[in-house]
């Protein structure tokens, strides 16, 4: 069964409307409630606020992530995925890559996981 996700302020809303139709529960950051700034949260307290859930986190700003990435490494998982023109594409390849990635105790803790482009 597919699990808890968090997406970046700027990642792509029909995507998460994919990820939740197969069966994913995504919190989006974008639309945190009762967060004043929440379009101003460093990519530092959105990556904490993902630990302390435990939910990986969706991502196209793959360069800053990937260096918390290295200064945080027991993070629960980074999803890293350029821009895509189908969002329905670019959902399901995450879908794929999560499945592949899964650790035997079903997290993906410290995980660096960049998502193909449409064309490779």
């Amino acid at each position: 069964m597919p699990g808890r996700l968090l997406a970046d302020v700027h990642f792509d809303v029909d995507a998460v409307k994919r990820l939740r139709a197969i069966g994913y529960r995504v919190e989006e950051a974008r639309v945190f409630k009762g967060r004043k700034h929440r379009n101003r949260m460093s990519d530092k307290k959105l990556l904490e606020y993902a630990l302390e859930r435990r939910m990986p986190i969706l991502t196209d700003n793959r360069a800053d992530f990937y260096r918390l990435h290295r200064e945080m490494p027991w993070h629960e998982g980074i999803v890293a995925c350029p821009r895509y023109n189908d969002p329905v594409e670019k959902a399901n390849r995450i879908h794929k890559l999560l499945r592949r990635r899964k650790h035997k105790n079903g997290r993906f803790t410290g995980e660096w996981m960049r998502l193909r482009s449409q064309h490779d």
